[in-house]
Parts: C-alpha cells; sequence; structure tokens
C-alpha cells in the first residue's frame, strides 16, 4: 500500500488548504505533467473532494501492483472523471469500481486514459445497476470453468441463468425493479439485449425447477469487470480463465440456483425433445397407422437419450426406456402418459399439460 498515496487522500477528505492539501495527490498520480494540469485539478478536488473520494484513493492505493517497483501515472482526463463523479458515489461496491478503475490506469502507464470510457458508461449506471453487472460476471466467471470458450458462435455459450431466489439475496429488489436494471446494463452494452427475465430451468440439482433470469455476457461487460480486477490488458475472452489472477475478486459459492451455459442448453434439449415428442403424439391420434407410432416411438427415445443427461430414469420410465431400447411392442398410449408426468417438471408450472 503506498503510504503517501493514503496521506494525501486523507488530507483532501478533509479538505485541509484546499488546493495546497491536494498537491502530494497530485503530484504522486499525475507525475511529470503535474505542472501542466496541477492547478486545475487542485480546484476540483477543493470542489468535490469528500469521504467519497478519499475512500476511493484508499481502496486504489491498496490495489496499486508494487511488485516491480515501478508505477505509471493516472491521465489527467481518468482522473477528472473519477474525482467529479466518485465524490458521489456513496455504495461500496460502486467505490470499488472506481477505485479499480484508477488503479488499472494507474498500472498501465501515464499515456492511457482507456478508462475514461467505462468512467462514462458508470455515470450512467445505478448503484444498483453496477451491482448487478458485478454479481453477472462473477457468476458466469465461476460457473464457466468448463473449458467452453465465452462468446462462441452459439449464443448460450456466454450465457448464466440466476434464480429469482437467488438474485433476491442481494441488495437489488430484484423483483420489483428487474426491468430498469437491465435496460441500462443492455443500453450501455454491457449485457446482451437479448436477456430474459422470466425463464423457467429445470437442471441436474435443481429439482424442482425455478424461474429466474438468463443473462448473456458481452465484450464491453466482460472488459469493464477485468478492468476493475486489475486486468486491463486482458482479452474479454479470458474473464472466465481461472488461470487468469482477479485482484480483490473471491469466487461466489455456486450452488442449484445458478446455472451455466451448458446445463441451460441441456435443459432447452430436454424441453425440445419432448415438445416434438408430445406433438407427434397428436399425429398418431389423428392417423393411427403404424408408421405414424414408429416416428412417435422415435421421438421419444430422443427424448429418453437427452433427458438422461440430466436425471436417471426410474420405475416405469426406466421399464418404458428398456422396452423401447430393446425394440418392443410399448402402446404410444402408455408412452404418452409416462411423458404427461414430466411435462410440469421440463416445462414449469405455468405449462397447460397436453
Amino acid at each position: 500500500m503506498d503510504v503517501e498515496l493514503l496521506r494525501a487522500s486523507r488530507d483532501i477528505a478533509t479538505a485541509v488548504g484546499g488546493a495546497l492539501a491536494a498537491k502530494p495527490l497530485l503530484e504522486r498520480l499525475l507525475g511529470p505533467s503535474f505542472e501542466y494540469v496541477g492547478q486545475a485539478l487542485s480546484h476540483l478536488i477543493e470542489r468535490y473532494g469528500n469521504i467519497n473520494v478519499w475512500d476511493i484513493f484508499q481502496r486504489a492505493a491498496s490495489k496499486i501492483d508494487d511488485r516491480h517497483g515501478h508505477r505509471g501515472y493516472v491521465h489527467p482526463r481518468v482522473l477528472r472523471a473519477m474525482i467529479e463523479d466518485g465524490s458521489f458515489a456513496q455504495d461500496p461496491v460502486v467505490r470499488e469500481y472506481y477505485a479499480g478503475l484508477l488503479a488499472s490506469s494507474i498500472d498501465s502507464g501515464s499515456d492511457d486514459d482507456r478508462a475514461v470510457t467505462f468512467l462514462a458508461i458508470l455515470r450512467n449506471l445505478t448503484a444498483r445497476q453496477i451491482q448487478l453487472h458485478h454479481i453477472i460476471y462473477s457468476y458466469i466467471r465461476a460457473a464457466h470453468a468448463d473449458g467452453i470458450p465465452l462468446f462462441a458462435q452459439e449464443k448460450w455459450t456466454s450465457s448464466i441463468f440466476i434464480t429469482d431466489l437467488n438474485l433476491n439475496k442481494h441488495p437489488l429488489s430484484w423483483n420489483h425493479v428487474k426491468d430498469h436494471l437491465l435496460l441500462g446494463l443492455s443500453h450501455e452494452g454491457l449485457v446482451d439485449p437479448a436477456y430474459e427475465t422470466h425463464r423457467y430451468v429445470w437442471a441436474s440439482g435443481l429439482s424442482p425447477g425455478r424461474y429466474g433470469a438468463v443473462f448473456r455476457a458481452t465484450r464491453a461487460g466482460a472488459q469493464l469487470f477485468l478492468w476493475v480486477h486489475g486486468q486491463p490488458d486482458a482479452p474479454p475472452e479470458s474473464v472466465c480463465d481461472h488461470a487468469l489472477q482477479l485482484r480483490d475478486w473471491s469466487t461466489p459459492i455456486i450452488d442449484a440456483g445458478v446455472v451455466s451455459a451448458a446445463a441451460i442448453a441441456q435443459h432447452d434439449r430436454v424441453k425440445i425433445a419432448l415438445i416434438k415428442a408430445m406433438d407427434e403424439f397428436g399425429v398418431v391420434r389423428s392417423e393411427r397407422t403404424a408408421s405414424a407410432h414408429k416416428v412417435y416411438r422415435r421421438y421419444v427415445r430422443e427424448f429418453f437419450a437427452a433427458y438422461t443427461t440430466i436425471s436417471p430414469l426410474t420405475g416405469d420410465l426406466a421399464l418404458l426406456h428398456d422396452r423401447l431400447a430393446s425394440d418392443m411392442h410399448v402402446e404410444s398410449i402408455r408412452l404418452h402418459e409416462a411423458l404427461q408426468q414430466l411435462e410440469l417438471r421440463i416445462l414449469g408450472p405455468g405449462h397447460r399439460p397436453g
């Protein structure tokens, strides 16, 4: 931790001496460019300096990389935006975002003003939206340690499902303001606009299924997360690379209420296979031909193959599966009745049984 930086920022917090108290901090952060812009920023400190700014500098000081004995300087544009907007940051998560961006800018060098883009985004977000951004990408990183590349061609590879129950554990007022939260994040490009706020998912360990939200990551959202956690030069795909160490990030607990992209796709395959089989039974009832029964049984086999990726077959389901696998005769109506028992589990309580 930079003791000099802490001492200077504490002086700023109390606004003792106005610009004179800010001088040690500005010299420390601006380096050779202090004489050029220091006076203007000193006035900013005098105007905006408060306990919020002090706390942000304190947090940033603890993050700066001292390992190589070299310290860059923050670009004046970054410092100006941080001081102006950071003075209103009362939420601790928001302060962490400002501190992370400031520390990453200092570590990157004095000519690096890339953080200005992210600071402009933060200005347009509420505290709860910033909190949700951190929750989403923390869960995405924790749940996708399976080697699946993020942002692959299929959209589901960058998705995460979080139950309403889990989201309501955080101070977001999720059930009341979910549309507002995601409107802001999607408008700023931090989540894909193809999010879902009323999605039913049944997956391994999540029985019965639950309603929740599906979030899809974006490169901008991943980059902001990496910047905040000390990896400004890492590509956005690396947000799920657990060999990449993130500063001040701890793995959240992944329980059954958080479902990875692969598990979402797994549930979708089961759901689609069930719907196809149920629809084909309508053809059997109308046509009553041997060929229709044959096609229907094929669809049921495909459903069983998908279903067993999530849950083992037991009881009557296992018996029917074994008879089908052995090409033994099974009445179509019996298969349909067995599938009907699974409809609510797979398609959700809001589904009308067929």
